[in-house]
């Protein structure tokens, strides 16, 4: 069984690497914006980010891995 630090590790490795791609995805549709499609995406990728963080912070909580879904991992 993963000891404490471990466990943190693994969730803090898979939150960075969420926050990095979430990051990405809002400076794409930033950049899309100007083209109007992006003020479409705005709230979708805000309710996605939300949502997915506390979906997140509820199974860590509970002590299951979770894996975010569209993340890159870089880390």
């Amino acid at each position: 069984k993963p000891g404490p630090s471990s466990y943190v590790d693994v969730h803090g490795r898979a939150a960075l690497n969420f926050q990095i791609s979430v990051t990405r995805y809002a400076i794409a549709v930033g950049a899309l914006s100007f083209v109007l499609v992006g003020l479409l995406l705005i709230p979708v990728l805000a309710g996605f980010h939300i949502v997915l963080m506390i979906v997140a912070s509820v199974r860590a909580s509970q002590g299951e891995p979770y894996r975010y879904p569209l993340t890159i991992r870089l880390l």
